[in-house]
């Protein structure tokens, strides 16, 4: 990482919702930090949408129209601030392989989504969909998963099963 040219990114303290510099060492981001909230050092390390704007060379109304397509993973912040995971990054861009994942889980709640890309999965051999698809595992085996948590997880809204 190169501080001179790449974008900070900024980090949820989970305890006060306050926003703090955190540095991104890899696609999946690093360790928890020393006050840091679990579920926050599952998920994290987070940028805000100016760095995501920065990191993609978009204006940051295009990263919220990305959020909202469910082409881009951001979970709010205790204060509603929208952060994105850094993991769904690779170099300047968005992994393409995960995709069509955020897209089958667009009705889950965006905590738990995210949640879902970081858990160990049945589905992919106790793996999680992150390590699944960095092993050069089958993305078309993470959609169906992500398709049957989704369907386990939101429920029908009009009280029915689907086949």
């Amino acid at each position: 990482m190169n501080a001179a040219t790449d974008p900070p990114s900024t980090h949820r303290d989970g305890a006060a919702g306050r926003a703090a510099d955190v540095p991104v060492t890899g696609p999946h981001g690093h360790g928890p930090q020393p006050d840091e909230d679990p579920l926050d050092a599952r998920v994290g390390p987070f940028h805000d949408t100016a760095g995501v704007a920065r990191l993609l060379g978009v204006p940051e109304t295009e990263v919220q129209t990305r959020r909202e397509e469910h082409t881009l993973l951001a979970v709010p912040t205790s204060d509603g601030v929208w952060v994105y995971p850094a993991w769904q990054f690779n170099d300047r861009e968005v992994i393409e392989a995960l995709l069509p994942a955020l897209r089958a889980l667009r009705e889950v709640d965006p905590w738990a989504r995210a949640m879902w890309f970081v858990m160990a999965n049945p589905d992919l051999d106790g793996t999680t969909p992150l390590e699944w698809l960095d092993g050069d595992g089958s993305a078309e085996v993470v959609v169906f998963s992500a398709r049957r948590t989704a369907h386990e997880w939101v429920p029908d809204p009009m009280g029915e099963d689907l086949p």
